[in-house]
C-alpha cells in the first residue's frame, strides 16, 4: 500500500514536472519574442531620432518648428516610454526564470 502511494505521488510529480517544463520553455519563447521586440524599437528610436537630428542642422527659413518636427519628438517620446515597459518585461521574466 505505502508503494502505491509512493508510485502514485512520483507520478503526480512528474506530471507536475512536465507541466513546469513546457511553462519554462513558454516564458522562455516570450522573453525572445520581448527582447526582439526591444531590438526593433531601439532601431527605431535610432531612425527617429536621426531624423529628427538632421531637421535640426536645416539653415535660414528651413529651420523650422512644423507639425512633422513636433510628431518626431512625440513619437521619440513614445518610442522611449515603449523600451523602458519592455526592458522592465524583460527583467521581470527573467526574474521569473530563475
Amino acid at each position: 500500500q505505502r508503494l502505491d502511494h509512493i508510485q502514485n505521488w512520483k507520478g503526480e510529480l512528474e506530471v507536475k514536472r512536465s507541466e513546469l517544463e513546457k511553462e519554462i520553455d513558454s516564458t522562455e519563447t516570450y522573453l525572445v519574442r520581448i527582447e526582439k521586440r526591444l531590438q526593433s524599437l531601439q532601431d527605431n528610436l535610432h531612425i527617429t531620432q536621426t531624423t529628427l537630428a538632421n531637421r535640426e542642422k536645416r539653415y535660414d527659413i528651413d529651420l523650422v518648428h512644423d507639425d512633422v518636427q513636433k510628431d518626431l519628438i512625440m513619437e521619440i517620446s513614445a518610442i522611449q516610454g515603449a523600451i523602458t515597459l519592455l526592458s522592465r518585461t524583460i527583467e521581470q521574466t527573467k526574474e521569473q526564470l530563475r
